[in-house]
């Protein structure tokens, strides 16, 4: 059975998952005190270039790409990359997954 946010075409779990890679990727970098700037970031950048026909896309999407800055803010010479596409999102340091 669909529930209504995946009727909408939001997939919380996927969602959350994103988010929580992103604040394990903070931690290993020792970035956690960036946590909630990187929210309210992800927030803005969801505002200004969300794509609402895939939302759960745009805010993982907002999130992977915003840690990013975060990260090289620790580690500047990171490279930072990943694929977003609903649970089967990935982002990587230095072409290393992070895992939650």
């Amino acid at each position: 059975m669909c529930t209504n946010f995946q009727y909408l075409g939001i997939y919380e779990d996927a969602i959350n998952d994103a988010i929580d890679t992103c604040e394990a990727a903070l931690k290993q970098v020792g970035g956690e005190d960036d946590i909630d700037d990187m929210n309210e970031d992800a927030l803005y950048h969801l505002k200004e270039c969300g794509d609402f026909e895939d939302i759960t896309n745009s805010i993982i999407s907002a999130y992977f790409s915003t840690v990013g800055y975060f990260i090289n803010k620790y580690k500047p010479d990171a490279d930072v990359d990943y694929y977003v596409n609903g649970d089967d999102s990935h982002l990587y340091i230095d072409r290393e997954e992070v895992y939650a």
